[in-house]
């Protein structure tokens, strides 16, 4: 049986020992932690390692931001045209950063940059 609790830092942390095998993992949402700890407990009983949450496989920005898509329509609620664009920006200017290297002034940057580029019709933004 998996154990849940929450940290705090609002986290939730789930240690799952089975079959003399534990890991644990971290995660924002009671509802992913569940998920999870129930996905590994069942990994295990099969006799196969149990995998990294999705989050925790996450590497780039732009890996991120396809989770974030993914999420969205797996509830039916797919970003519409405006929020596409800007998340396609997002992903092609920011995509490659790791999430260590993003900071605000990256994400500055690019409001800046997107702000001029938008065809013309911008003006930098004044920070």
């Amino acid at each position: 049986m998996a154990s849940i609790r929450k940290q705090k830092s609002g986290r939730w942390r789930v240690q799952v020992r089975r079959k003399g095998r534990a890991v644990s993992e971290t995660f924002v949402r009671y509802e992913d932690a569940k998920a999870w700890a129930v996905d590994a407990e069942r990994q295990i009983d099969r006799g196969e390692t149990p995998r990294q949450s999705q989050v925790a496989r996450v590497k780039t920005f732009g890996q991120l931001v396809d989770l974030h898509v993914a999420d969205m329509a797996s509830v039916g609620k797919a970003p519409r045209r405006s929020k596409d664009a800007v998340l396609k920006a997002l992903k092609k200017s920011l995509g490659r950063k790791t999430i260590a290297e993003m900071d605000r002034e990256a994400i500055i940057q690019f409001g800046k940059a997107r702000a001029v580029d938008r065809r013309g019709k911008g003006t930098p933004l004044a920070v």
